[in-house]
């Protein structure tokens, strides 16, 4: 990429009802430069663990 990046975003592609709760199960980071995009971060929630004590 050449140039410097104009901003970074995180893009969230999925949002999934899990145990009640309703999660971000994929997204990605992007830096935006003049010639097109870099991807320099992915997620994919696999599972979810709670430790809630009152």
């Amino acid at each position: 990429m050449k140039g410097r990046p104009i901003h970074s975003l995180l893009r969230r592609a999925n949002i999934k009802n899990v145990n009640g709760y309703n999660l971000p199960t994929y997204g990605k980071a992007v830096w935006h430069y003049p010639d097109g995009e870099f991807v320099y971060w992915k997620f994919n929630l696999k599972s979810v663990y709670y430790n809630i004590s009152f």
